[in-house]
C-alpha cells in the first residue's frame, strides 16, 4: 500500500465516522466497559474521586470511605451508552442515589491519572487496533 493509498483510507474513514473519528473511540470505550468500571471502582476503592479530591475519612475506623462494604454498589456499575463523550460511568444499585446525595457525583468517572493510565494501557492500543481493521492493515 502506498501512502497516498492510505491517506485516501483515512480520509474515507473521517467521512464514514465523522471529522474525529468519535463514532469508533466511543465503540472502543463500549467494548472496553469492563476495564473502565474497574478502573472507577480501583480509584474510588483507593478513597478517590473523579474530581482528584479525597473521600472524607470514616468516624470510626481508620481510612478514607470507599463505599464498599459488601460490593453491591460496585457490582452494579456500568457505562452508560449516550453515544457522545463525555463517559458517563453510573451504578445500577439502590443505594446510588443515598451515596451520590451524600459524596457527590464525583463518585463516578476517574480522574486525570486513573484515565490517563487507561487510555495508554488499554483505550488506545484498541483504538489502533481497529483502525487498523477498518483501514484492512491487520
Amino acid at each position: 500500500m502506498t501512502l497516498k493509498q492510505l491517506h485516501q483510507q483515512v480520509l474515507s474513514l473521517q467521512i464514514m465516522y465523522g471529522k474525529n473519528l468519535e463514532v469508533l473511540q466511543l465503540e472502543v470505550v463500549y467494548e472496553l466497559e469492563d476495564e473502565v468500571v474497574e478502573a472507577n471502582k480501583a480509584q474510588l476503592f483507593e478513597g478517590k474521586k473523579s474530581d482528584g479530591s479525597n473521600m472524607p475519612p470514616y468516624a470510626n475506623k481508620p481510612g478514607k470511605v470507599r463505599l464498599y462494604d459488601e460490593g453491591f454498589f460496585y457490582q452494579g456499575f456500568f457505562v452508560k451508552r449516550t453515544g457522545s463523550f463525555p463517559i458517563v460511568i453510573d451504578s445500577g444499585d439502590d443505594k446510588r442515589d443515598m451515596l451520590v446525595a451524600r459524596y457527590g457525583e464525583q463518585i463516578f468517572g476517574l480522574d486525570k491519572i486513573a484515565l490517563a493510565e487507561l487510555v495508554k494501557d488499554h483505550i488506545l492500543p484498541a483504538f489502533i487496533k481497529k483502525i487498523k481493521n477498518e483501514l484492512d492493515l491487520s
